[in-house]
């Protein structure tokens, strides 16, 4: 009950003080919200998370890599045998920039809570880049975001047992200048098959060479 009127209080702080980033109910959320060199836009959420909740967009650390924090909150009042979902896409909107690293936290009431978030390339979210999960208030890892990529669309799954609660969730992403951008390498065991495919045309190439030319056996 403690944790409940806590996290109500610390509603209306966030709506009193005029908080850092951009606060607005998730049912109010229709248009886009740029923050610093990033534009979030909305694109659904599950009805049954939306009565109180709100979200909070903002910027920490530098204006060009900082940590972009989106958080949903509010939702102490949501229990119980919940499978909810928000989408929304994040894009860069500054010049040589590219994602670099996403998480993902929960801040949970009682146990036998679950928020998956899946990182999608696409509008149609079929290309699936990675997904993170934070059960019971366990924070993910960090998932580095390999590529150029320049708009992710985001799908969070809120997941609640009859007995789970939460308060809410947070995303963060970081950005990156091109030159450090990270490329996909081929690992050892690919290396090796890529070597061996070469010997094994190399001797095809001998071969043929003998058998065209007998006398240069």
């Amino acid at each position: 009950m403690k944790k409940t009127l806590f996290v109500a209080v610390m509603t209306f702080w966030l709506f009193g003080h005029d908080a850092s980033g951009a606060v607005v109910l998730l049912d109010s959320w229709a248009t886009p919200i740029v923050e610093g060199n990033l534009t979030f836009t909305p694109i659904s959420h599950s009805p049954e998370i939306s009565p109180n909740a709100f979200i909070n967009i903002e910027l920490s650390g530098s204006p060009a890599l900082g940590a972009y924090s989106f958080s949903l909150g509010s939702l102490a009042s949501v229990t119980g045998g919940l499978n909810a979902t928000l989408q929304y896409s994040v894009a860069v909107n500054s010049p040589g920039l590219f994602f670099r690293t996403a998480d993902l936290d929960v801040t949970h009431i009682r146990p036998e809570t679950s928020v998956v978030k899946d990182i999608f390339a696409d509008s149609g979210f079929t290309t699936l880049l990675g997904s993170l999960a934070s059960p019971n208030g366990i924070p993910s890892m960090n998932f580095n975001i390999a590529g150029l990529y320049t708009t992710l669309y985001i799908r969070d799954t809120v997941v609640l047992d009859p007995n789970g609660s939460i308060a809410g969730f947070t995303n963060v992403y970081t950005l990156q200048p091109s030159r450090d951008v990270v490329v996909a390498t081929p690992e050892p065991a690919s290396l090796a098959l890529i070597a061996m495919g070469g010997l094994n045309v190399l001797g095809v190439l001998v071969v043929r060479r003998r058998k065209a030319n007998p006398s240069a056996a």
